[in-house]
């Protein structure tokens, strides 16, 4: 579930299990003394290259895969060597010994030989070779290592996708942070203007002192605003750079740094299918193991069938001569009493089974929920932003307008900071929306499950600035 909370000029976002950080900061500022312009992609690829959930979803697969190479070696015969040393006085060992090692005589035939034989030294090499022919169970255990592995490998998938979502957000809220001092530095400049007209008609007898009063106190103010919008922007630098994993101290500065309108047309309509994302495809693949698991417990009753040789050489001495001998044979097993292990390990299956298959069908409604939602984000924060736009751009033409007229002396000190303090409300409200915007799409896209995609919502459009 996406969930997207707005509180003064930082983005939250919460997203299970997976809690990653992006990119990017904003323009060089006093405190960034050798700032590093990062685009939206190489923040991404940083990101990716040094997230730790990431790199850990990574170990997963390759553990994955090594669990299944290990689970299909079955399918190749099995060496083993070894050597091994004994010395005995057994009477049955000694007899044997000496047979193998093609050393027996006829006075080994004598009563007292046989009854009490001198202790026999044997040092034995041994090269075995087993292959189990058919085994259903060893079958379904591949398969369901093949599934898990597959699982893996979607999970790392969508922990990637997760990587890029969240950078994408972050970097947009840095851009949204530095366009929102930019306005406030703006508001500034014209606040400065204005207490300096009015003072200046104060002066000249066509104002009030209330009016400088007014004028003074409007400044103090954007120059409030604009210190906190100047220390959001050095914020948003240091937690990027440390979440990328730059040096401490490092400022990064964003290299797409416009944030481009939302369109007039609505998105098209999307179906409330999510498709097959990767985690779903990983969740898919996990029912599919589960299933394998409950064939290999069934197939535990069926008989299995072996082949195996052994060679060996037997000689008194390590380096003396040796008697060979070649062992072949051929093996067919089959449970036939377990005091109920089996049904119990088949009812543990199954039951396991209907889990994964449960967990899947509730990942599907949570994921079709998700897209249904994000979508409905997107079009309200789109409707959202071209209000906004539309606001903004009445505000600046009002606030021209009563600022023309003060001029001409039409016009009040009060209704001219009025238009110039709801002109810096739109500007700054217009900023947000779009950051809304752009984000409310980024999380469509992972929504999606094509967060590795950069939609043309984020391509930089440098002939719009604003």
């Amino acid at each position: 579930m996406l969930i997207y909370k707005r509180t003064p000029r930082i983005a939250l976002l919460s997203v299970v299990p997976f809690v990653f950080v992006g990119a990017a900061g904003a323009q060089e500022t006093e405190a960034d003394p050798e700032p590093r312009a990062i685009t939206l992609h190489e923040a991404e690829t940083l990101a990716l290259e040094g997230n730790r959930s990431l790199l850990a979803a990574r170990a997963r697969v390759d553990a994955e895969g090594a669990r299944t190479a290990a689970a299909s070696a079955f399918r190749w015969p099995a060496l083993m060597g070894g050597i091994e040393f004994t010395r005995s006085d057994d009477p049955v060992a000694a007899f044997g010994t000496r047979m193998r090692q093609g050393r027996f005589t006829s006075e080994d035939l004598a009563l007292d030989a046989l009854n009490h034989p001198s202790a026999v030294g044997d040092w034995v090499g041994v090269l075995g070779a087993t292959w189990t022919a058919l085994d259903p169970t060893l079958w379904a255990e591949m398969a369901a290592a093949r599934h898990a592995s597959r699982a893996a490998e979607l999970a790392s998938g969508r922990a990637a996708e997760s990587v890029v979502f969240l950078t994408r957000i972050l970097y947009l809220d840095a851009v949204g942070a530095q366009a929102r001092l930019e306005a406030a530095r703006t508001a500034e400049a014209a606040a400065r203007a204005t207490a300096d007209m009015v003072a200046r008609r104060f002066t000249e007898g066509l104002g009030t002192e209330a009016d400088v009063l007014q004028g003074e106190a409007n400044l103090a103010g954007a120059l409030a605003i604009a210190t906190v919008a100047a220390r959001e922007v050095e914020d948003a630098r240091g937690r990027l750079a440390l979440h990328l994993g730059l040096p401490s101290g490092t400022a990064v500065v964003p290299a797409d740094p416009y944030l481009t309108p939302a369109p007039e047309q609505p998105l098209e309509t999307l179906a409330a299918e999510p498709g097959l994302r990767s985690d779903l495809g990983a969740s898919l693949e996990r029912r599919e193991a589960a299933k394998a698991l409950v064939r290999r417990a069934r197939a535990s009753r069926l008989p299995a069938f072996t082949a195996f040789a052994r060679v060996s050489s037997h000689a008194p001495e390590i380096l003396g001569d040796r008697g060979n001998n070649l062992t072949l044979g051929l093996q067919l097993s089959a449970p036939l009493f377990t005091g109920g292990a089996l049904g119990a390990a088949e009812d543990e299956a199954q039951a396991l089974e209907r889990v994964a298959r449960a967990e899947h069908a509730d990942r599907v409604e949570t994921a079709r929920t998700e897209l249904e939602e994000a979508y409905r984000a997107v079009e309200a924060a789109r409707q959202g932003a071209r209000a906004s736009d539309a606001a903004r751009s009445a505000a600046d033409e009002a606030y021209r307008l009563v600022n023309r007229r003060f001029e001409e002396g039409m016009a009040t000190a009060a209704e001219l900071l009025q238009a110039e303090a709801r002109a810096v409300e739109f500007r700054t409200r217009s900023v947000d929306a779009r950051v809304q915007y752009h984000q409310a799409v980024a999380g469509l896209a992972f929504a999606r499950g094509d967060g590795a995609d950069t939609p043309a919502e984020f391509q930089p459009s440098p002939s719009d600035s604003r």
